[in-house]
């Protein structure tokens, strides 16, 4: 924290587990099925699983790899009250959505057997994943397809969801016509990663939050500008990616000459290389790691619990629907634990239960008085819950810097006062309260 910045915080508090804010979508790969089972997934840190991949086939049918049906996936995302989504697509089997969709029959055999699927196994609908339409037709024909596949799914059953995975940029964005497949699609899971690899002759970070001034590959929060200010959709039907894996590539530093960058490893793989061969690096204008070999020859760029946290208080200073991860299971280590995926669920507060239907459950018992709103010198928090949590209280600007917080302990179950002095400037901020099982936040503004 800035040293001009002052914060004083006195707090006995406690949280009822809130309320879920936020959405956590993974995607279970099926080869990974063997490795990681149902039975690894966390499921009290998930909203959504998309089950990864099914793909269209040259005459219309659904193609899937042998063993790919797996009962015990959606079986036991339903005892936990979570859901499951097909995911169709991917960067390996898009090569016959093009035909496909542009052939009314084909289409809607298409369409067809996603729906026969989505009912057959139990599914609560549909991911598209076309990696990438590329033409002005098939811009067209996504969206023929995206609207005759939503009205199917309606037509069996209004509950069954239908979301889409899109790139990060206008490159492949230009032919997605967001202004109407917002109009048919719960959310996009936006892929914020990927901004460099193989295709690249110089090295940099798979999944940076923020541009560096050496290199203009893009960045999450570009991605994010250029989808809600250039391309119109809301940001509540946004789920920004988290990237559970990293890239190799074979460099003398960042931003540097490179070969390599199609190497893909999971985090499980990454983080036993520290202090093994292997140095941490961080990248304080990007906010992300990586990692350089002893010799100065190659480089791992990936993403860890920090840079996973500055993430996921972007996605909620900023409103967005939630976080994406690709994949589930990438950060395994002994004992079943997840580092990552548990960052992100505490700091996204996806945990609380939900209805039949996946909405949130209303609050029980909380209550947060924010006063004087606005305030000038000393800003004071009366916040009422039943039971005790850890909680944690973050205050971003309207850019998601954080400019205040508080790392909390366990605290007891009264109603309490929390007094934050600082050397505010004026302006509107955000408050965001979040305990063990969700979160609260409020706006706040400040005047001289």
């Amino acid at each position: 924290m800035h040293k001009t910045q002052y914060i004083l915080i006195f707090l006995f508090i406690s949280l009822l587990g809130l309320n879920a804010q936020s959405l956590l979508v993974g995607y279970y790969p099926s080869w990974a099925q063997n490795s990681f089972t149902a039975a690894d997934v966390q499921w009290e840190h998930v909203t959504h699983v998309a089950h990864a991949f099914v793909w269209p086939k040259a005459d219309g049918s659904l193609g899937y790899e042998a063993g790919f049906w797996y009962p015990a996936l959606t079986q036991q995302a339903h005892q936990h009250n979570r859901k499951v989504i097909l995911s169709v697509g991917g960067a390996g089997q898009s090569a016959y959505f093009s035909p496909v969709a542009a052939d009314a029959g084909k289409r809607a055999a298409f369409v067809s057997a996603l729906v026969n699927a989505v009912q057959q196994h139990d599914y609560d609908g549909v991911d598209v994943d076309w990696e990438f339409p590329q033409t002005e037709a098939d811009k067209n024909n996504l969206l023929t397809f995206i609207s005759e596949l939503y009205n199917a799914l309606h037509s069996a059953n209004p509950d069954y969801l239908l979301t889409m995975a899109i790139p990060s940029g206008n490159y492949y964005g230009q032919w997605f016509r967001y202004d109407v497949l917002k109009l048919y699609v719960n959310w996009f899971n936006v892929m914020t990663y990927d901004y460099h690899g193989d295709w690249f002759s110089h090295s940099g970070h798979n999944a940076p939050l923020y541009p560096s001034p050496d290199d203009a590959c893009g960045s999450v929060d570009e991605t994010c500008v250029y989808l809600t200010d250039t391309r119109g959709i809301a940001k509540d039907k946004l789920c920004i990616g988290l990237p559970f894996y990293g890239r190799k590539f074979y460099t003398s530093g960042l931003y540097q000459s490179s070969t390599g960058g199609g190497q893909t490893d999971g985090y499980n793989d990454i983080a036993g290389l520290i202090d093994n061969g292997w140095r941490r690096h961080w990248d304080t204008v990007s906010l992300v790691p990586y990692l350089t070999n002893t010799a100065g020859t190659q480089l791992y760029t990936y993403d860890d619990t920090t840079s996973i946290r500055y993430k996921c208080d972007y996605i909620i200073a900023h409103h967005y629907k939630g976080g994406m991860i690709w994949a589930l299971g990438l950060d395994q280590l002994s004992g079943n634990k997840q580092p990552l995926l548990e960052v992100a669920s505490a700091h996204l507060a996806v945990t609380a239960l939900a209805d039949a239907k996946g909405k949130p459950l209303p609050p029980a018992g909380l209550d947060l008085d924010v006063f004087p709103n606005p305030f000038k010198d000393l800003l004071e928090f009366n916040v009422t819950a039943p039971d005790p949590q850890n909680a944690v209280i973050r205050v971003f600007d309207t850019r998601g810097r954080l400019v205040a917080s508080w790392e909390g302990r366990s605290l007891n179950s009264h109603s309490h006062l929390i007094r934050i002095g600082r050397d505010w400037s004026s302006g509107v901020f955000y408050v965001v309260l979040k305990g063990s099982m969700g979160l609260v936040s409020r706006k706040i503004v400040h005047i001289k």
